[in-house]
């Protein structure tokens, strides 16, 4: 195993990269790390990665849902951000609008919907992703929807009114429109991929998505 790994090594970026799971094969951290799950590259808005995730696949898994290289800063890193541009000019939204999840399998799910999503890699939106997120207004040069769309658990609504603060605070004056989306006929902490895994259509995705307009200074 560890000749494979050393193999997938074509430079010197990804060699720097993997050292860690190599220096820990011994204690078993690279199977640990994998067994029973996705192996996700986590990359900069340049494309530059910067660790790995590993999300669990079914519930069996021991651990939490999603574990993450030693000493990554998750709080630098908005997942997808790297095609949020690419993405966002051909979303199947009327709107140029932009979803936030908290993780990584939610931004993917809504990806290979058709729309444009990030993921914020866990339950707190930190400055620095806000500002990529408004950046992102900036290089379309119009006015950003952002869908706040993250779990349906008491963890996410705290996050939820977080987020706001923050967008309040960081974003330019008529840059972003907000909207929460809040499914409403469950009692269960569903997270946006379970739950769109769920629906069976956009009509009975609309009736159970609550959508609140969240007015921002102009």
């Amino acid at each position: 195993r560890l000749g494979l790994i050393k193999k997938s090594l074509n430079s010197a970026e990804n060699y720097k990269f993997y050292l860690p799971l190599i220096q820990d094969l011994q204690q078993s951290y690279y199977d640990h790390f994998s067994k029973g799950r996705v192996l996700f590259p986590l990359q900069n808005e340049s494309g530059e990665i910067l660790g790995l995730a590993g999300g669990a696949v079914n519930e069996g898994v021991k651990g939490p849902k999603y574990l993450f290289t030693k000493g990554l800063k998750k709080g630098s890193i908005l997942y997808r951000s790297n095609f949020a541009f690419e993405n966002l000019q051909k979303s199947r939204d009327e709107l140029t609008s932009l979803y936030i999840c908290e993780g990584l399998f939610d931004a993917l799910r809504l990806e290979s919907l058709g729309y444009a999503a990030v993921a914020i890699l866990g339950a707190s939106l930190s400055a620095e992703q806000t500002k990529l997120i408004c950046s992102l207004s900036l290089k379309m040069k119009e006015a950003l929807h952002v869908y706040l769309f993250l779990d349906n658990d008491n963890a996410g609504i705290i996050a939820t009114e977080n987020a706001i603060k923050s967008l309040l605070k960081l974003s330019d004056p008529g840059s972003l429109e907000l909207s929460i989306l809040h499914d409403v006929n469950t009692s269960s902490n569903v997270d946006p991929d379970s739950y769109l895994q769920q629906v069976t259509s956009q009509e009975q995705a609309n009736e159970n998505l609550l959508q609140i307009e969240y007015p921002l200074p102009a």
